[in-house]
């Protein structure tokens, strides 16, 4: 489906969009991409690169 590699699919839905198992392979396609959104925007969010909240200076930081 998209035309896209079973390997390509399968990277996107687990390492991008964080799905535990493939049942994303049968739900529309616009939910999986705001996941990779949410996942893009969480590695913005604090210095470090990584999109998991891992305070700096305590949990004084958090939300």
């Amino acid at each position: 489906k998209y035309g896209l590699d079973d390997n390509t699919v399968d990277f996107i839905g687990h390492a991008l969009a964080l799905h535990r198992d493939d049942r994303y392979l049968n739900e529309p396609a616009l939910d999986t991409v705001k996941r990779m959104k949410l996942y893009a925007e969480s590695l913005a969010r604090f210095q470090g690169g990584s999109p998991y909240i891992y305070p700096l200076y305590g949990l004084g930081e958090l939300p």
